[in-house]
């Protein structure tokens, strides 16, 4: 099975999503080509192990699907019984599906896609914030600021996240199904961890500097605000951010607390 056609087979991991088996019916559909040529007994007993309970960060399931995928191609080539198969792949599932999950859902749910959410937000108020000052914004400002911060969402996030599930299905069809080395080549060589580390550190610092200039933009439109209050928020979601950071709190309080602080401090400066 090549990785191209893994790789595109994979994006439709979420399609069948459901709460008894949560990716099981992607995931085997995912891996479905490997069963050509097995015979018909063979073919349903491929199914039915793919079938099964499998719960994994879509971003990184590349490398579990590649493991998966190379294990199924070396079980055949051994002729391995179907008890035998079932039993290692299962293995190779329960061994890497929980710390992907834990790796990729923190670095891209976690922090990748608020940031990038942010971000848009704020450059959509910056372009249209800015004419606002001088009058009303036309309506052509209005749809352009639109588009520019939403394409600027799509490729902050979906850039390094079909990248890294690219090289993940790349890593894990050339693992030979060695789960341990997959494992250690997402955190390793795919440079999650570092990423990781990065935005624990960057990322509550960057969300609270947004928050406070967008919030200080959408005060500055309805009240005209000066200068000084603009700073005085920047400065405030710099240091609650650093201060969440240096905590070690998860995203989400990070974003809600420094939303729930600036808008209280929006109503008392300027």
């Amino acid at each position: 099975m090549t990785t191209l056609q893994l790789f595109l087979r994979g994006l439709l991991l979420q399609a069948g999503w459901n709460r008894e088996r949560m990716q099981a019916l992607g995931f085997a559909f995912a891996l479905l080509p490997l069963a050509d040529g097995r015979e018909r007994e063979a073919r349903a007993e491929f199914v039915r192990r793919h079938l099964g309970y499998v719960s994994t960060s879509p971003a990184l399931s590349g490398v579990l699907l590649g493991v998966v995928a190379s294990e199924e191609e070396r079980l055949l080539a051994q002729g391995a019984s179907a008890e035998e198969a079932a039993a290692r792949v299962a293995a190779a599932k329960r061994q890497l599906e929980g710390p992907l999950a834990a790796l990729g859902d923190r670095t891209f749910w976690g922090w990748l896609r608020p940031l990038a959410g942010v971000a848009g937000a704020y450059l959509l108020l910056v372009q249209a914030g800015v004419v606002a000052l001088a009058g009303p914004i036309p309506e052509s400002v209005g749809h352009h600021a639109a588009m520019a911060s939403v394409l600027l969402v799509l490729g902050f996030y979906n850039g390094p996240y079909l990248a890294i599930r690219w090289l993940g299905t790349r890593r894990g069809l050339a693992g030979g199904g060695d789960a341990a080395a997959a494992l250690s080549g997402a955190g390793g060589p795919l440079g999650l961890t570092r990423l990781n580390a990065l935005f624990q550190i960057l990322g509550p610092i960057v969300v609270g500097a947004l928050a406070g200039r967008l919030i200080d933009l959408a005060r500055i439109g309805a009240t005209g605000g000066g200068a000084v209050a603009g700073v005085a928020l920047v400065v405030a979601g710099l240091l609650v951010g650093a201060g969440a950071s240096c905590w070690g709190q998860p995203p989400e309080r990070v974003a809600l607390a420094l939303i729930a602080f600036l808008l209280l401090a929006a109503g008392g400066v300027g």
